[in-house]
């Protein structure tokens, strides 16, 4: 299902699309589709994201799934709620725009983070989670002014939720687990960062 510029205040609802094509997403709304409105549904892609959004669009209730790119992919203004992004090779959940909101949501990777908030700001997060067999849970990336409320970062073998070069950020209520590493970790001039009434653990 594709979107293009000029499709605005479209509604996608019960609906399951996949793709085997190289370059073709289950669920795509493209650069100059905004107002649309993704529930209930599913995308699935062999090679590219599962379900992308584009600026001002949102998800609710429905699941991204990828084998080599991202499950779900928001860019600036977007909403991920009640959904699930699942990725084999790439973010489970990926977030490269600015105020853009995840609630209720999961991300989940095999090979890479399970959620990703980069070179952005004013993200909020809250009540999610983000799960990562070899990779951060929770990873925020070059990235200002965002906050993780109420939330989990889980991996087997990296950090549970990961802070590289990002500064004025709030993580509250949260937790980061890693059966093998730090449980939270701010790295690279990740400065005037707020944890509060949080938990790291690390199970080594």
């Amino acid at each position: 299902i594709y979107y293009y510029t000029g499709a605005t205040n479209g509604t996608i609802l019960n609906d399951t699309a996949s793709s085997t094509h190289a370059t073709g997403s289950g669920v795509y709304l493209g650069t100059g589709a905004v107002n649309n409105s993704i529930y209930n549904s599913t995308g699935a892609s062999v090679s590219d994201r599962g379900i992308l959004l584009s600026s001002y669009n949102s998800v609710f209730n429905s699941n991204g799934s990828s084998s080599s790119v991202y499950g779900i992919q928001a860019g600036n203004g977007g909403t991920i709620s009640n959904s699930m992004g699942i990725s084999n090779s790439s973010q489970g959940i990926a977030i490269g725009g600015d105020n853009t909101t995840i609630s209720n949501s999961v991300g989940i990777s095999n090979s890479s983070d399970g959620i990703i908030i980069s070179y952005n700001s004013n993200t909020t997060m809250a009540n999610s989670a983000g799960i990562s067999n070899s990779s951060a849970g929770i990873r925020i990336e070059s990235s200002s002014r965002n906050r993780i409320s109420n939330s989990s970062g889980t991996s087997n073998s990296s950090y549970g939720i990961y802070l590289y070069s990002s500064s004025n950020n709030t993580i509250a209520n949260s937790t980061g687990t890693s059966d093998s590493n730090i449980g939270i970790y701010l790295y690279s001039s990740s400065n005037y960062t707020t944890i509060a009434n949080s938990t790291g653990t690390s199970n080594t």
